[in-house]
C-alpha cells in the first residue's frame, strides 16, 4: 500500500491514456475516495502537471450531483495526485458492454442514466465550461442509482480560444466516435459540440448497439464528418417516438441543434414519462449492483482490510489537516477537508449555452404509442437491498446522536441560566455611594459592552458564485 502524503492508495481501479485513477482514503479518517494519478511517461513531460492542475482548476468550478466533484489536490514526492468523488459502481461503457454481451436490452434505466448525464453536462455549460469529451468511458454509473459526468481533462472555458486541436503527434483529442463534426473539421467548439457527442452517447446507450463504427478511424471520421446517422428507431423500432429529438440534436450544423442540453433532456423526459420508459433511481442500482457485482465486492473487501481501526488508535494525521466532519448522505458528497484545497474565485465568464432563451415546450407524444420495450427484468438483488437498509440505518443513527446531542446542549445551557440567576438574587444589593460635594471629581460610569467572539470558520473552501 502506498501512500499520498495526506491520502492513502489502496488499489487501482482504472486507467486511462493519460493517468491512474485509485481508491484511497485520507489518512486517519474513512470516507474512500478517488486518487487520480498521471502515468510515468505523461509526468516526463514538463507540462504534464501544468495540465493536470489545469484540469483540477476547471473541474473545481462545477459542483453538482450528476458531476464528479474535485475534492483536494496532493503532492506525493513532487508528482500531482487530483482527489475526486469515489464512485462505487462502473462506467458507462462498462455497463452498455456487459449488457451487450448478455444480450440484454434495459431502455428505462439507460434513460434515468442519460437524463443524469444531461443535468451534468448543463451544470458545466451554465458556468461557462465545455467538455469535449464526453463518451461513456467519462461517465460513472453508482450503486446509488445515480450517473456522474467525469474527466474535465480536455475541457475548456468558453472565453478561450476552442477550435479543434491537435495533440503534439498530429491526432484529435478525445475519443473519435463520439466528435462533433465541427470538431473533426477543426472549426469553432462550443456546447453545441457536447450537445452533439451527448447525443451519441444517448443514441447507442437506448439503442444498445453503436452509431459511428467503421471498419477503421478513417472511416468512422468520414461517417461523422458526413452527419449520416441513422434514425434511433432502425435499431429499436419500440422507440420510433424519439427519433425527431435525435435527428435534430444529430443535424451536421450546430444552428440546427437543440438550444442547450436541457431543451434535449426535457424532450426526452417528457416521452420517456408518457410511455413509462423512465425507471427510478432503485432500478437503475439494481441494475448496477447486478453487473458491476464483481468490482463493487473486490473493492468493499480492499476498502475492508485496508481500513484504519479508528477505535484502537486511528492513524497519526499530518500536520495541518483535520479529520473530516461526519455530515449525511444528501445530494452534494461529503468533502475531505485538508490544508491545501482547490480554491476559485467565481467565474466571470457567461454561460456556454448559445442563447438564453428558455427552450419550448416539449412536444407531444403521438396518439398512437409505440409497442413497449421488454421489461423482463430480473428481481432486485439481496445484495443491493441490505446495502441500502444498512445506508438507511446509519442514517437513522446519525440523526439520533444528532438529536441527543442538541438536547445535552440545551439542558447545559438551561443549567448555566438557572445557576447564573441564583447567584445574582443571592448577591447583596450595591451600595451607592454620595456623589462628591466639594469640587471633586466623581469617576466617569463607562458602558460595559458585551465582547463578542467571532464564530470560527471551517476550512472547506467558499463554493464559486454561479
Amino acid at each position: 500500500m502506498g501512500s499520498a502524503s495526506r491520502y492513502e492508495t489502496i488499489a487501482e481501479i482504472g486507467t486511462g491514456g493519460m493517468a491512474s485513477v485509485f481508491l484511497g482514503r485520507a489518512r486517519g479518517g474513512d470516507e474512500l475516495v478517488a486518487l487520480k494519478r498521471a502515468h510515468p511517461h505523461i509526468k516526463r513531460d514538463p507540462k504534464a502537471a501544468e495540465s493536470m492542475l489545469r484540469e483540477a482548476n476547471l473541474a473545481a468550478r462545477v459542483r453538482h450531483p450528476n458531476v464528479v466533484n474535485v475534492l483536494d489536490v496532493d503532492e506525493d514526492q513532487g508528482d500531482l495526485v487530483i482527489v475526486l468523488d469515489y464512485v462505487e459502481g462502473c462506467t458507462l461503457r462498462t455497463l452498455f458492454t456487459r449488457l451487450e454481451r448478455s444480450g440484454e436490452w434495459r431502455p428505462r434505466e439507460m434513460l434515468r442514466i442519460v437524463l443524469d448525464v444531461a443535468a451534468g453536462l448543463e451544470a458545466a455549460h451554465r458556468i461557462g465550461l465545455i467538455h469535449r469529451d464526453v463518451s461513456p468511458s467519462n461517465v460513472l454509473v453508482g450503486s446509488d442509482g445515480i450517473a456522474r459526468l467525469a474527466d474535465f481533462g480536455l475541457a475548456k472555458a468558453q472565453f478561450e480560444s476552442s477550435d479543434g486541436e491537435r495533440t503534439a503527434t498530429g491526432i484529435l483529442k478525445g475519443k473519435l466516435a463520439y466528435m462533433a463534426p465541427e470538431y473533426i473539421m477543426y472549426q469553432r467548439v462550443d456546447a453545441a459540440s457536447d450537445l452533439f457527442s451527448y447525443a451519441v452517447v444517448a443514441w447507442e446507450s437506448l439503442a444498445g448497439s453503436r452509431l459511428f463504427k467503421g471498419h477503421s478511424d478513417i472511416e468512422t471520421l468520414a461517417l461523422i464528418a458526413d452527419a449520416n446517422t441513422l434514425p434511433l428507431s432502425s435499431a429499436r423500432r419500440e422507440l420510433r417516438a424519439l427519433d425527431p429529438i435525435f435527428t435534430r440534436a444529430l443535424a451536421k450544423q450546430p444552428e440546427d441543434r437543440f438550444f442547450s442540453v436541457a431543451e434535449m433532456a426535457a424532450e426526452l423526459e417528457h416521452i420517456g414519462r408518457g410511455y413509462d420508459l423512465l425507471a427510478s433511481r432503485e432500478e437503475v442500482a439494481d441494475l448496477v449492483e447486478r453487473v458491476a457485482e464483481p468490482e463493487i465486492s473486490e473493492r468493499r473487501r480492499l476498502a475492508r482490510a485496508e481500513a484504519p481501526t479508528m477505535h484502537h488508535g486511528a492513524l497519526p494525521l499530518p500536520p495541518g489537516m483535520d479529520v473530516p466532519d461526519p455530515e449525511p448522505s444528501g445530494d452534494l458528497p461529503t468533502q475531505v477537508h485538508s490544508a491545501r484545497r482547490v480554491s476559485l474565485p467565481p467565474p466571470s465568464y457567461p454561460p456556454a449555452s448559445r442563447t438564453s432563451r428558455p427552450p419550448p415546450h416539449p412536444s407531444h407524444p403521438p396518439s398512437h404509442p409505440p409497442p413497449q420495450p421488454s421489461r423482463s427484468a430480473p428481481p432486485p438483488t439481496a445484495r443491493a437491498r441490505s446495502r441500502r437498509n444498512e445506508q438507511a440505518e446509519r442514517e437513522a443513527n446519525r440523526e439520533h446522536l444528532a438529536l441527543i446531542g442538541a438536547l445535552l446542549l440545551l439542558l447545559l445551557a438551561l443549567v448555566w441560566m438557572w445557576s447564573t440567576m441564583a447567584r445574582d438574587k443571592a448577591r447583596p444589593p450595591a451600595v451607592m455611594q454620595p456623589a462628591a460635594l466639594d469640587g471633586g471629581t466623581s469617576p466617569a460610569i463607562a458602558p460595559v459592552m458585551p465582547t463578542t467572539t467571532p464564530s470560527q470558520r471551517g476550512n472547506t473552501p467558499r463554493r464559486p458564485v454561479r
